[in-house]
C-alpha cells in the first residue's frame, strides 16, 4: 500500500489569521523592520514585512503576492494569476496603493534596488 497515495492524505482545514493575530505578528516584527530601515540593510526583513502587509491588505495568497510584478498593477487594481492559473483582478484601494508606493520608495532609496516593470 502506498503511503503517499491521495487516498491516504489527511485533509486539513485552511486557516487564516484573525485581525488580532495579524496585528500581533506585525507588532512583533516591526522593530526589526525599523532597524533594517535605520541601518539601511537587511532587505529580507524589509521585503518580508512589506509582503505580509500587502497580503493582509489585498487578501492575496503568499504564493500570489510573490509573483506580483510592477507591470501587473494598473488603474488602482492588480492582475493576479491564482489557483488553476485563472486570472483575476483585485482592487487595491487607497491603503494598498500607498503601501506599494512606500515599498517602491524603500526599494529605491534604502535598498538601492532597481524598480521597474519586471
Amino acid at each position: 500500500m502506498n503511503q503517499n497515495s491521495p487516498r491516504n492524505w489527511e485533509i486539513t482545514e485552511q486557516r487564516v489569521l484573525s485581525e488580532a493575530e495579524l496585528k500581533s505578528m506585525l507588532k512583533m516584527i516591526k522593530p526589526f523592520f525599523d532597524q533594517a530601515i535605520t541601518q539601511r540593510k537587511d532587505r529580507h526583513v524589509i521585503n518580508d514585512y512589506m509582503t505580509i502587509r500587502f497580503a493582509s491588505l489585498t487578501g492575496l495568497r503568499i504564493s500570489e503576492v510573490t509573483l506580483v510584478r510592477i507591470g501587473d498593477i494598473a488603474d488602482g487594481s492588480i492582475r493576479v494569476v491564482g489557483k488553476g492559473k485563472r486570472l483575476r483582478v483585485v482592487p487595491l484601494g487607497p491603503k494598498g496603493k500607498a503601501l506599494i508606493e512606500e515599498h517602491l520608495r524603500l526599494k529605491a532609496e534604502i535598498l538601492r534596488q532597481p524598480v521597474g516593470p519586471e
